[in-house]
């Protein structure tokens, strides 16, 4: 005697599904998780996955080395981190919400630098891919993070790095400046 009965048909499976209050996949929706599925998540590097609906920022998935970046700057779960990126009128909120809305309009890889704590958090953002839906948008974005500390306040040139620092959102801007500026070679 085995275990296993008839396969359903597809009507069948189709009436299961409604009486059980479960909405079928569109075909976009379809490409939209298949494409997620083929992730690499087993990869070593520091790497988060959020879904976003333009509101609401939500953690899919952290590897180990996201996490402790995130822990090295205080913040304990994905769920804390959720809180403080979603808490509304707060300056983390606002920067990361400006950020994850440019990452997901230009569609290229974003980088941001902000403080936490007695650190700096440096997040690196993509979108991975993005669904409309009506009027709802939901985005897949792909993150690596890692957390630094800045100079010690009291040398001279700590005080004129965190001063550079207030005038530039990303510490990839400055880099950018930089290289963009011409220094004379001789005196």
């Amino acid at each position: 005697m085995d275990d296993f009965g008839r396969p359903d048909t597809p009507e069948e499976a189709l009436n299961h599904c409604v009486e059980k209050g479960m909405k079928i996949e569109t075909r976009p929706e379809e490409e939209y998780y298949d494409k997620i599925g083929r992730l690499d998540f087993m990869d070593s590097r520091s790497m988060a996955l959020f879904e976003d609906d333009g509101k609401v920022v939500k953690n899919i998935f952290a590897n180990e080395e996201y996490r402790l970046a995130l822990k090295s700057n205080g913040t304990r779960t994905m769920a804390e981190a959720e809180r403080k990126i979603n808490h509304v009128g707060t300056g983390m909120h606002r920067h990361l919400r400006k950020f994850v809305d440019q990452v997901e309009r230009t569609g290229e890889e974003g980088v941001t630098t902000y403080p936490s704590g007695t650190q700096y958090m440096e997040v690196k953002a993509s979108t991975f891919m993005s669904l409309e839906t009506g009027s709802r948008r939901k985005c897949f974005i792909q993150m690596t993070g890692r957390s630094f500390r800045p100079l010690p306040s009291r040398t001279p040139c700590g005080t004129g790095l965190r001063r550079i620092m207030a005038g530039f959102p990303t510490i990839s801007e400055i880099n950018r400046r930089m290289e963009a500026t011409s220094f004379p070679t001789t005196l």
